[in-house]
């Protein structure tokens, strides 16, 4: 799609069509089976493509909550689609929300080494079902069995403060825009959320 004539053109207009053709295959043959075929059938131009198919398939779970299988799918197509070793953080952003927080902070270094759009729009995704507890820093009920899903702004500011970014492969400068970057952002990481952060890390 991406490489034929006036390919812009049609790229928006499938892209503005795409939640219904999720919906209708995804509710046909299940979301996790039909995004592994697309992916399997995608090339690295449509990429983008795929990546917003894989959005709007994301909510046809039950009560709109993505199910394991569709989050397997899409470490299944992030494994797949690597270049050279190195996978493309995009494809989780789409189930972030619905992963657990303790198997998003060791992928937190991945998002920190993408651009900064994608940085910044995991950070958004990650949060977005979690209403008033953005603010705050959850603790698991069950530390043996850790369920919270999702991170958190403030558990955002923490994890980022405590990674390693030597032992993550960062550049020093990377990881210090990428705190800054959040820092700048004062609508969502306002006064409160950088105050529970500080008041988490001191205790």
């Amino acid at each position: 799609l991406c490489s034929v004539d006036k390919g812009d053109v049609l790229s928006k207009t499938v892209r503005q069509q795409m939640p219904k053709l999720a919906r209708a295959v995804g509710l046909k043959h299940g979301p996790a089976e039909i995004a592994l075929k697309v992916a399997d059938a995608t090339t690295r131009q449509e990429t983008p493509l795929l990546l917003t198919f894989l959005d709007a398939l994301a909510p046809l779970g039950e009560k709109n909550m993505v199910s394991q299988e569709f989050i397997d799918a899409c470490y299944e197509i992030q494994e797949s689609k690597a270049d050279g070793g190195r996978k493309n953080p995009r494809f989780l952003i789409p189930v972030i929300f619905a992963i657990k927080r303790v198997d998003l902070i060791p992928k937190l270094p991945g998002f920190v080494d993408a651009d900064d759009d994608v940085f910044m729009t995991a950070l958004k995704k990650m949060s977005e079902r979690l209403g008033r507890q953005v603010l705050i820093f959850r603790d698991e009920p069950d530390q043996e069995e850790p369920s919270l899903k999702g991170m958190t702004h403030c558990e955002q500011l923490v994890y980022l403060h405590k990674m390693d970014f030597e032992a993550a492969g960062l550049p020093q400068r990377r990881y210090l825009d990428a705190i800054r970057m959040c820092l700048d952002n004062e609508e969502v990481f306002n006064d409160r959320v950088v105050m529970s952060a500080l008041d988490h890390m001191s205790g």
